[in-house]
Order: structure tokens, then C-alpha cells, then sequence
């Protein structure tokens, strides 16, 4: 008996071992395997060209962060100023665009300018500060023009009774905090032309400016020679010797790259044979000089390329002109100008235009005449010969557009 309850004992374990086994999951091995399905072609080239061009962007803005950098270093190096305040000129210039961009019809239209150079050269110091150069220049925005008039040095103002090469000099008697101010009256009065800015550099700082934008290209229409060219450098008040006082310049027809020096040469020269020796053609040499050295500073070549010189040319701008035609003043012309023309295909440089003033008799139509010498008190002058078809002449020349 005791067998048998053991062996049932035995037979219903093992069964309740098989039911556990029974009910328990079942293990398997279980292998996930996911089909890896290679893109087209079209897609794999489209990712590739896309980053590709991701690169391409970082690497170029790298490189470009890069230049603008060192742009920006050698052109604040150049003009000697800070980051700060070359900023604050910028954000200005940023509000005028701004502004000039939702109010087009605020724009600059035109600007008027006086430009005279002074001639005291070196040795010479002590003496009277006489304009050389007297140009009357108008921007002409609307129709993309540069016009400009250089007036006779020896051009006489009746009303001032003197001639008009010293007037700079009165103005710095009359008034030393602002000597502009009566030689833009007188030259204002003389020709009826509204002037908005007058600029006044000496001849040692134009030389500067050649020599800073690479010199300039001039085409040299009629050559000469001139055998009394003042030397610079020579003390005339103790120097007698015309060997040491004087040198020869010459000047033959054809191109011809001039530095500093030989543009000056080419400006001042009036003591030559021929129609070159006298004033007027001496004026038309100066506005030629200065539109070479307009387009020069406007060449893209030289202010992308030329940072340090950039920034020198934005120093000397400050020292020279910045009272009288701030660079606020002179970056909203340029705005100016780009949003008066910002629907044209292509906005080309503007053209020069220049005029040169008659004289009688050798053109029957002259404005001016020069008088004998017992009638002008033996003084070398040019008079006027009838003010109102004068000023007339001149208005008529700046008021029309001379490219219709």
C-alpha cells in the first residue's frame, strides 16, 4: 500500500511538471533583419550636390568672413580711426539708405560745388594764399552727369574789384573760423549759380592724392613746352639765380601715366609758347587732371583691392574736406544716386561734361576779353564783357541735359 501511494505521489508531480512545462512560452531565437534598400541614383547625386553645396557655403563664408576681416583691419589702419566710431558713421549712413528707400522722392538730385585750389608753394610760405585752380562743379544726379566750369585765375569781380584768384585770401582776413564763406559769396554773386559746397585744398595736398590713388591716366591732346616752370623747394625771397629758380617741363601729345609731381606740372604750367601758355587752356588742363583723378578713385579695382589706400584716401577726406562736405553729407549722395537709379538695367558711371569760358576777339562770341593794360591799371586781368548774357551762358550750360 505504502508502494503504491508512492508511485501515484511520483506519476502526479512528474504531470504537474509537464503542464508547467506545457503552459510556459515557448523560447525561440528571433532574428530581426530589416532590408536595406539602396536610393536611386537621381537621389543619391541630389544629396551629394546638396551637400556639396552646404560645404561650398560654409567654406565660402568662412574665407569671405575672412577678407572682410582683413579689409576691414587695413582700411581702419589706413584711416587711422576706430572700430567704434567708423560704426557710428555707418549706422548713419544705414538710417539715410533707410530712409532714402521707403522716401525716394527725398533724394538728392543735384549738388553744386566750389572747388579751389591753393597756390603756396614750398619756400614761398609767408606770402599771399592764392587759388590756382577756381572750378565750379555740379553733380547732376537725375541725368547721371558731372558738369564742371573752371573759372579764369585772373578773372576780375567787379563788385570786389579784384580778381578772383584772391578772394580765398580776403576770406581769410575777413573771417579765419570760416574763410570759405566769402569767396563762395563773391564767386556766387559773379555767375548767379547757387553753391551748396565749397572745397579748398593746397596744391602740396593734391600732389598727395595722385600719388595715393597710383597716379592718374591723362590723354594729352596738344603737347608743349615750358622752359620757366617754378622749381619747389626754392626760397624765391633769397634765390635770384633763374637757372635755380626755374626748370623746364615738357610735355608731349599721347597718354601718359603722371604721378603727383607731373600732374601738378601739367595743371600749373603757363609760361609756355603757344595757345597752352595761357589761362584758359591752363583750366582746361585742371578740369582734365581732376576728372582723371575722380575716375581713379571711383575705379572698383582700386577700391576693392586697395584696402590701406582706401582707408588713407577716408582719412584725407576727413582732413580736408569733411568740414565743408561732411562724409554723412557725401554718403547720402551716393544713396542718392543708387536709388534715383534703381531701375536702370545697369547703372553706369556718371559722364563728365566740361565747359570752357570764350574769349573775345578770338571767338566773336566771347564772354570775356582781356583789356590792354593802360585800361586795367597794367594789371593782367579778364573782364566780363556783358554780366547778364554771362551768367546766362553759365546757368544754361548747368541747367541743361547735355546727353538728350
Amino acid at each position: 500500500m505504502s508502494s503504491f501511494k508512492v508511485y501515484f505521489e511520483r506519476e502526479i508531480l512528474l504531470e504537474i511538471k509537464l503542464m508547467k512545462k506545457n503552459l510556459s512560452p515557448k523560447k525561440e531565437d528571433i532574428t530581426l533583419s530589416i532590408e536595406y534598400k539602396k536610393p536611386k541614383l537621381f537621389w543619391r547625386i541630389v544629396l551629394a550636390l546638396f551637400l556639396f553645396f552646404v560645404i561650398s557655403i560654409l567654406i565660402s563664408s568662412f574665407i569671405a568672413y575672412r577678407k572682410v576681416k582683413k579689409y576691414r583691419d587695413q582700411f581702419l589702419e589706413g584711416a587711422a580711426i576706430s572700430l567704434e566710431s567708423f560704426e557710428k558713421t555707418l549706422e548713419t549712413v544705414a538710417n539715410d539708405f533707410a530712409f532714402l528707400s521707403e522716401n525716394p522722392q527725398e533724394a538728392i538730385e543735384e549738388k553744386t560745388l566750389l572747388i579751389l585750389g591753393a597756390d603756396q608753394l614750398e619756400g614761398r610760405n609767408g606770402g599771399a594764399l592764392l587759388t590756382d585752380t577756381i572750378l565750379v562743379l555740379k553733380l547732376d544726379l537725375l541725368n547721371n552727369q558731372i558738369k564742371t566750369v573752371s573759372l579764369p585765375r585772373d578773372l576780375y569781380h567787379p563788385d570786389y574789384q579784384t580778381r578772383i584768384n584772391a578772394l580765398y585770401y580776403y576770406g581769410l582776413e575777413k573771417d579765419p573760423n570760416n574763410p570759405l564763406a566769402f569767396p563762395t559769396q563773391a564767386i556766387s554773386e559773379l555767375t548767379s549759380i547757387k553753391i551748396d559746397h565749397t572745397l579748398v585744398i593746397e596744391i602740396e595736398a593734391l600732389e598727395e592724392l595722385v600719388d595715393l590713388v597710383g597716379g592718374v591716366e591723362i590723354a594729352i591732346e596738344e603737347g608743349f613746352t615750358d622752359h620757366a616752370f617754378p622749381r619747389k623747394g626754392v626760397d624765391v625771397s633769397i634765390e635770384t639765380d633763374p637757372s635755380v629758380l626755374y626748370e623746364t617741363v615738357v610735355f608731349e601729345v599721347g597718354q601718359e601715366t603722371m604721378d603727383g609731381n607731373r600732374a601738378l606740372q601739367y595743371m600749373r604750367s603757363r609760361n609756355s609758347d603757344g595757345d597752352q601758355g595761357n589761362d584758359l587752356a591752363r583750366g582746361h588742363r585742371q578740369q582734365v587732371v581732376l576728372e582723371a583723378l575722380l575716375e581713379q578713385i571711383l575705379n572698383p579695382s582700386f577700391l576693392i583691392n586697395e584696402a590701406g589706400k582706401v582707408g588713407q584716401l577716408y582719412r584725407f577726406y576727413l582732413d580736408h574736406f569733411d568740414q565743408s562736405l561732411s562724409v554723412n553729407e557725401s554718403a547720402k549722395i551716393l544713396i542718392s544716386y543708387l536709388i534715383i537709379h534703381r531701375n536702370d538695367e545697369e547703372i553706369l558711371a556718371p559722364k563728365f561734361i566740361s565747359f570752357s569760358i570764350s574769349v573775345f576777339p578770338e571767338d566773336k562770341e566771347g564772354l570775356i576779353l582781356n583789356p590792354p593794360l593802360w585800361q586795367s591799371q597794367r594789371q593782367w586781368i579778364y573782364r566780363i564783357r556783358d554780366l547778364e548774357v554771362f551768367r546766362e551762358t553759365l546757368q544754361d550750360f548747368f541747367t541743361k541735359n547735355e546727353l538728350n
